[in-house]
């Protein structure tokens, strides 16, 4: 039951981030793009859509493996180069 509650709290927060990303973008896009470029003015709606696109094109998709060489090595590697 408490895992439940859990999940149920941690969409909750995450609508909540998601809605004040969307509110933020919104708010920069009406007082810049209209006025620089030309452009209309956003809804909430498509606000979200345009992050929504954001993010599937400029990235925001990373896989993580387990076996993923650790950083100093990395940096080893490349400084006996």
């Amino acid at each position: 039951m408490e895992n439940i509650i859990g999940a149920i709290i941690g969409l909750a927060i995450g609508f909540a981030i998601l809605l004040v990303l969307v509110f933020i973008f919104k708010w920069l896009w009406n007082i810049t793009m209209p006025e620089v470029f030309g452009l209309k003015e956003l809804t909430l709606w498509q606000a979200l859509r345009v992050l929504i696109l954001a993010s599937i094109l400029f990235g925001g998709h990373r896989v993580v493996t387990t076996e993923a060489p650790a950083l100093d090595t990395d940096i080893q590697e490349m400084s006996q180069r």
